[in-house]
């Protein structure tokens, strides 16, 4: 009995994450370049994790992370689908992992570049 209550738990638990992820990838169609963070977040919701960096001076980027899918692999592990809309100055100016992984690749090679230039 105590294992039937136990596997519905985490039936309901994982039921109720998956909807909150597909409600959440619907709401990713709303999104526009040149919104407000507060319009973003009143659109998506609370964001899950936040990262902020400053790239350049003056110019302050912050990637907002919102849950699109939550699953069990065959082994029981959860995984989880993270969708980053990234801010720069309080505006949006784009989202998805293609976005957050080019724009990170890009400032990485030019801090390398720079270091580079700075040691001849």
């Amino acid at each position: 009995m105590r294992r039937v209550v136990l596997l519905s738990m985490l039936v309901l638990l994982l039921g109720g994450c998956a909807l909150n992820a597909a409600i959440t990838r619907g709401r990713l169609n709303n999104l526009r370049i040149g919104m407000t963070k507060q319009e973003v977040i009143q659109t998506m919701g609370s964001p899950i994790q936040v990262e902020a960096y400053q790239f350049q001076p003056g110019v302050q980027t912050e990637f907002l992370f919102y849950r699109t899918d939550y699953h069990l692999d065959m082994a029981g592990e959860p995984h989880e689908t993270l969708v980053p809309v990234a801010i720069e100055n309080g505006l949006v100016q784009g989202w998805g992992r293609n976005y957050y992984d080019n724009r990170i690749k890009v400032q990485n090679e030019v801090i390398i570049h720079q270091g580079k230039q700075n040691n001849s």
